[in-house]
């Protein structure tokens, strides 16, 4: 069986009741959600994210707290200079506090860094600036709780080779061979409606990030609509969900990861018998 999660938008923490978010994680067999901590606007659902904490706590799903890194439309209206030592700090206060969140002794099962890059592709030797901010964050989470995962969602650009998947990510200053260092789960947004590649290519690329990283990976498995100009608002259709979860299990990912929950929830009598038999 694959281990199965989601990504769970603060809005819809605020759209479904707590009991409907875990039914539909009992239907499927998600036991991971990865809640939004800190969104793209700047805004933090610390409360919102508390009150889910509390209300998994007699379940078994864990929670990790999806932080959108260097994004930040309220600090910079939109992308975050990574070398922004200032907005580091801030961040990693953030994180030190989500940490410290308890809920009758259940805290978050880890941290989960989102948008951890330059938001458009730089020189292939600027990846050091995030490694060094990913190496903070390790030892930041050490410090309080050494048994907290770390996750990120990952780049994964090119489905020709690992070496072109590997090339591209390292443009935007994510060096998989470094990062593996610190991080303990990658989830590669292998989005196939985005590029416009088969579900058996998406996956195959999540293939290569574990074959580079020797980590826990889960593949990011697309709900929402196709964004490239060939596949404009494509809904991905139960076959090709199926066929990417039976890729999963094929190439030997650890899990699948759906972006995201809510498009799930409203599909669950289309798709939820599905992703429950794997």
């Amino acid at each position: 069986m694959l281990r199965k999660a989601a990504w769970i938008w603060a809005l819809t923490l605020e759209e479904l009741s707590h009991d409907k978010i875990i039914e539909t994680c009992r239907k499927t067999g998600i036991k991971e959600l990865f809640v939004l901590v800190k969104s793209i606007s700047g805004k933090t659902y610390l409360d919102l994210a508390r009150s889910l904490l509390k209300k998994t706590i007699n379940t078994d799903i864990d929670l990790h707290a999806w932080i959108v890194s260097f994004y930040d439309k309220e600090y910079a209206g939109g992308p975050v200079d990574p070398r922004d030592e200032k907005y580091q700090e801030y961040l990693l206060d953030l994180i030190r506090k989500t940490l410290e969140i308890e809920a009758d002794g259940k805290t978050f099962a880890g941290i989960h860094l989102d948008y951890i890059r330059y938001y458009t592709i730089r020189e292939s030797n600027d990846w050091r600036t995030i490694s060094s901010f990913v190496k903070k964050v390790r030892e930041l989470i050490d410090s309080i709780d050494p048994s907290k995962t770390l996750s990120m969602a990952s780049k994964a650009e090119d489905y020709d080779s690992k070496e072109g998947l590997y090339e591209k990510a390292l443009r935007y200053g994510q060096n998989y061979l470094d990062l593996k260092q610190y991080i303990d789960l990658f989830i590669p947004m292998t989005y196939y409606l985005d590029y416009n590649v088969s579900p058996e290519k998406a996956i195959r690329a999540a293939k290569w990030v574990k074959e580079l990283t020797l980590k826990t990976v889960y593949a990011g498995i697309q709900l929402h609509p196709g964004e490239h100009p060939e596949t404009k608002n494509k809904i991905p259709s139960p076959n090709d969900i199926d066929t990417m979860l039976r890729e999963c299990i094929k190439n030997q990912l650890d899990g699948a990861c759906f972006f995201r929950f809510k498009l799930l929830h409203d599909r669950i009598n289309e798709i939820g018998e599905i992703i429950s038999k794997y």
